[in-house]
């Protein structure tokens, strides 16, 4: 029995470093096509892609957004997130499609993705799986190390007073929400961020397996601080840092304290050894070692 075929789409705007490491290794686990829309319609990573097998770059300029939501500029970035991904959905000729942001992998072990999909149930047509979120360990020996979501009861205890400000989300910077693969051919959908929505807007969700060390979408979100940082501005003026922790940064930032965004970046990110060593007891931590861009070389 033939395995089915699945692809990504996702709306971009990121590093070239980011989006190389993001491509290839998709395609080296197996995906049949790849469909990026840019934010930027000048992005330089546009061309960089441009050779690229299963790789369909779109630039999202304002004849798309003319033909697409019918006005030339779209103030919202969540507006024009949603539409690019919900047409590129509708694009798809594979068995599968899954929606990514270009700092997320899919990640299931050594199960191939066709198998896995092949071991779904028919009548299964949306499986969202949640995340783990990348943090930085000074003996890292080379492997990259990601956190599950911790008790919100166990929060402080890991991370200590600090750990209030991230406490919502279980101890993450990022989403809890995870990531949708969908059955192609569906009709009348509309892609969000997390999943699908159908025409009256109810969320389409039939399997949700939450995040381990064998699957899960890979959040790497944990960048060197400058990269961060550059991308702060965008978190905090949109809805992506919730509650306490997006007071912390907007004070921080307003009060052009850099000293005081470094330290708190290294407090959200870094993990010294009694918090790793809590979380590896809580089993919350794991270490792939395999880097997410061992198939660069292959594509670029």
């Amino acid at each position: 029995m033939q395995e089915p075929t699945w692809s990504t789409v996702s709306f971009v705007k990121d590093t070239p470093e980011n989006l190389r490491r993001f491509v290839s290794y998709h395609l080296g686990l197996g995906a049949s096509q790849m469909r990026l829309f840019f934010d930027d319609p000048n992005d330089p990573s546009i061309d960089m892609l441009a050779g690229v097998d299963r790789v369909t770059a779109i630039p999202c300029d304002p004849a798309f957004w003319l033909e697409r939501l019918g006005a030339a500029e779209i103030a919202l970035h969540g507006r024009r997130q949603n539409s690019a991904t919900t047409f590129g959905y509708g694009l798809a000729t594979e068995d599968w499609v899954l929606n990514l942001d270009g700092d997320e992998f899919l990640h299931l072990g050594d199960v191939p993705v066709g198998r896995f999909l092949a071991e779904l149930p028919a009548s299964i047509d949306v499986v969202r799986i949640r995340p783990a979120e990348r943090v930085l360990v000074e003996d890292a020996g080379g492997r990259e190390y990601f956190r599950l979501p911790i008790d919100r009861r166990a929060v402080t205890d890991v991370h200590g007073e600090f750990g209030w400000n991230t406490k919502r989300r279980m101890g993450f910077f990022g989403h809890l929400d995870g990531k949708s693969l969908i059955r192609s051919g569906l009709t009348d959908i509309h892609l969000r961020q997390h999943w699908p929505e159908d025409a009256k807007g109810q969320v389409l969700m039939d399997l949700d397996l939450e995040a381990s060390s064998e699957l899960a979408i890979l959040h790497r979100n944990a960048e060197d601080y400058d990269t961060w940082r550059g991308k702060l501005d965008f978190r905090l003026n949109s809805t992506s840092v919730p509650g306490r922790l997006r007071g912390v940064l907007v004070a921080l930032r307003d009060a052009e304290d850099e000293a005081g965004l470094r330290d708190t970046y290294s407090r959200i990110f870094m993990l010294a050894d009694a918090p790793l060593e809590k979380m590896e007891k809580l089993d919350r931590v794991f270490a792939l070692d395999l880097p997410l861009g061992r198939f660069e070389a292959n594509y670029f």
